[in-house]
């Protein structure tokens, strides 16, 4: 699926089942995490010809990913899995404060409510990439691979993920509402017995960060 169809069918989850971009002419392939840059790299993937292909034999390909440390990815998640499944009215907290708590008691048993819960390491277990670039961070060493050292480049210099470019007032009141998610989730959620589950919840995605 080339990038303009994805874009304007990105609220379609069967589109993303088992499936990564890729650019065939350079052997290339990104692997696509909620919460991870994907809709960033969703709106440069056409200037690099990547396409969205499910179940894709990548065995002679060469793959990256970012990965975020799972203490700045949770509050992405937990905030955009409330808004996907409730009114996005966060004047008052109580309601978030119990779906976030169902969110998370649900997730420590392995289901994810809403997709944007899985951790980075399920996205990334049938793919043995080679590349995994922080995020967060401006200063990530360079791959040495020509192509993807490029497609980096790019993707940081437009920052789309904080900026995507629309500034109507129903973007504005968005991330107005998004910031007071992030209050209260870090003022009347994110308590001792809430981290531990995250913790115990994104072992694996913790074990990764450390490790690139």
């Amino acid at each position: 699926m080339d990038a303009k169809s994805v874009i304007n069918n990105v609220t379609n989850n069967n589109i993303w089942e088992n499936a990564i971009w890729v650019n065939k002419e350079e052997k290339v392939f990104f692997v696509p995490i909620w919460r991870c840059g994907n809709t960033s790299f969703m709106f440069l993937a056409e200037d690099y010809n990547f396409e969205l292909v499910k179940d894709f034999d990548v065995s002679d390909y060469t793959g990256f990913a970012f990965v975020r440390s799972p203490m700045k990815r949770i509050i992405g998640q937990l905030e955009r899995a409330y808004e996907n499944n409730n009114p996005i009215d966060y004047v008052d907290p109580t309601s978030i404060i119990q779906y976030v708590s169902k969110l998370l008691s649900e997730a420590a048993k392995g289901n994810w409510i809403d997709m944007h819960m899985r951790p980075q390491y399920d996205f990334l277990k049938n793919y043995n990439c080679k590349y995994y670039l922080d995020l967060d961070s401006e200063t990530s060493l360079p791959t040495n691979h020509v192509f993807i050292d490029k497609v980096v480049s790019d993707f940081r210099s437009r920052k789309l993920w904080v900026d995507d470019g629309d500034h109507s007032k129903g973007k504005r009141n968005r991330s107005q509402a998004a910031n007071r998610f992030i209050k209260i989730a870090k003022n009347q959620i994110l308590d001792e017995a809430s981290l531990k589950i995250i913790y115990d919840t994104y072992k694996e995605d913790y074990e990764l960060y450390e490790s690139i």
